[in-house]
């Protein structure tokens, strides 16, 4: 018997209590096997789009020494450093490439999908009248439901921490879900109010912008005291309002540490613009849908009917729901607008990717309400969800799917003419500046495919600065090492203000170079310059 029905039998009034339904062992073997579809479907071609900025940054930051990693944790990144420390061990077991880099966020992916799976089922799983069979489904839908999102298949082929936000933040709640559960009924909930600060703490450093989402479990709980106080039912025991308060006070002094360094270190963002007229097309599109209007427009029907459905429930359940969703899903979103409005920008629709767990399981709630008369739309439903998301899941696994880089055709062009000249003399590297940052430099291809670049010399690197990007000397300081070079390469960009074709070739000359081939690119060309006949 659940609390509800308990509470019914003796006429009592109605706490807004989560359904304290425990996961089935038989939907904690769905939820393993949708997860394990998950990270599937994810890696699958993950490894063809080429690398770009940020996944050059993870590489980087993840492959030098202690040492040097934790300088620069101290100088900029640091938002990002527990993430990148795992990537540091993962990456001494295997060696660094596309696949290695994004198969622990596929993994990631998986455990988020699985855990959606239970978490649905706890919240919305058996609780509907009879009239209402599709409702032990709800985890497996939302499963299906999460994967669709092309956010969620996006997350799985990049080489950073969202992914591990995501699980992260459907492990924190169902953690708070079960604690809540579990001091309605008297039940002992110390362990598992210290499992929550872990699992928020641990969040908070692989990414610190996940440490929003507590914000929105405080709303929550607020929010269910308020609906227990108007109801006039019985409230959470004052035991473990106290327990959750010293929980989220010792979560925030654990993390402010983090917090207060990577405050100064906002420089490194500061290519994030201002809310403006785009804004309201990433908050809406780009969020969960990543520029996919037909699937935005069907996933926010969707949301609204769930909401509605919600609101409908009996007994006060829905709005406990209701309360537990509807902060997780707009509150860090809009919490990093008012900051980006007021002070610094901070917004990027997709640093609150930890979201998608809510949005999937609002989205169930209403597939899974469908009367029984009705319950053939279900499927229906989720063929065209599905649908909806193959063209954008399409298009994340082409090569120039990340931002339009084209690094892997670069290396690739690069790699091929080295090995067909078949030359012993000495080759030098130059590389032009990059238009992501005022220290950054296209040696970022060569740091997220090594082998291309290999045995060539870098005469402008200056090594052991300890920042996220090697720093670079002038090639003018360094150009009497070009002398004795059977060849000198340039990668650079075509855009005019950041294009170092020409003078590079003027400078060359003077070593007695001229420019011998060319391959152009999207946005980038590749330079040859061979000594002149004599």
């Amino acid at each position: 018997m659940t609390l509800p029905q308990a509470a019914a039998s003796v006429k009592m009034p109605q706490p807004t209590a989560v359904p304290t339904d425990l996961p089935r062992r038989r939907t904690g073997a769905v939820a393993v096997a949708i997860g394990i579809v998950a990270a599937v479907v994810t890696f699958f071609f993950s490894w063809v789009p080429s690398l770009w900025f940020d996944e050059a940054a993870t590489i980087v930051s993840a492959t030098r020494s202690w040492g040097s990693f934790f300088h620069e944790i101290r100088s900029v990144d640091a938002v990002s450093a527990v993430y990148y420390a795992i990537m540091h061990l993962w990456f001494l077991v295997v060696p660094v490439s596309p696949l290695s880099l994004r198969l622990p966020s596929s993994i990631a992916t998986g455990v988020a999908t699985m855990l959606v799976v239970l978490l649905a089922d706890r919240l919305l799983g058996r609780t509907h009248g009879a009239d209402r069979p599709l409702a032990r489904f709800a985890g497996p839908i939302a499963g299906i439901v999460f994967l669709a999102l092309p956010r969620v298949t996006w997350m799985g082929t990049e080489g950073r921490s969202y992914a591990f936000t995501a699980a992260l933040a459907a492990g924190s709640t169902l953690v708070l879900v079960v604690a809540l559960d579990r001091a309605r009924r008297g039940v002992r909930t110390m362990p598992v109010w210290a499992l929550f600060a872990i699992v928020t703490v641990v969040s908070g450093y692989v990414f610190v912008y996940s440490i929003l989402l507590l914000a929105s479990q405080v709303v929550t709980v607020l929010l269910i005291l308020w609906m227990d106080r108007r109801a006039a039912a019985p409230s959470l025991p004052a035991r473990d309002l106290r327990r959750f308060a010293g929980a989220s006070l010792l979560s925030i002094l654990l993390v402010a540490p983090l917090v207060l360094l990577a405050s100064k270190q906002t420089g490194q963002i500061s290519w994030i613009a201002r809310p403006g007229a785009s804004t309201v097309y990433n908050f809406f599109e780009g969020q969960w849908f990543t520029e996919n209007g037909e699937a935005a427009v069907v996933g926010w029907l969707l949301l609204l009917a769930g909401a509605v459905v919600l609101v409908r429930r009996r007994r006060g359940e829905g709005g406990t729901i209701l309360a537990l969703l509807i902060p997780a899903i707009f509150l860090p979103a809009i919490a990093l607008l008012v900051v980006s409005l007021v002070h610094t920008p901070l917004y990027v629709s997709r640093y609150v990717t930890f979201s998608a767990p809510a949005v999937a399981i609002l989205t169930s709630a209403a597939l899974a309400a469908v009367p029984i008369r009705f319950r053939f739309l279900t499927p229906i439903a989720l063929v065209v969800v599905l649908g909806l998301s193959v063209p954008t899941y399409l298009a994340q696994r082409t090569e120039g799917a990340k931002d339009a880089s084209n690094w892997q055709a670069v290396a690739a062009t690069l790699s091929r003419q080295r090995q067909s000249e078949s030359s012993t003399a000495a080759e030098v590297i130059l590389y032009g500046p990059s238009i992501e940052g005022e220290t950054a430099s296209l040696r970022m291809i060569a740091d997220g495919y090594p082998s291309a670049f290999a045995g060539m010399d870098d005469i402008t690197a200056i090594p052991g600065s300890g920042a996220l990007w090697t720093e670079q000397a002038s090639l003018t300081a360094s150009l009497p090492k070009v002398s004795g070079a059977g060849s000198v390469w340039l990668v650079t960009l075509t855009n005019p203000k950041f294009d170092v074709e020409a003078s590079t070739t003027r400078l060359v000359a003077t070593k007695g170079f001229i420019e011998s081939g060319v391959w152009h690119f999207t946005g980038m060309d590749l330079v040859r310059y061979e000594p002149t006949p004599s």
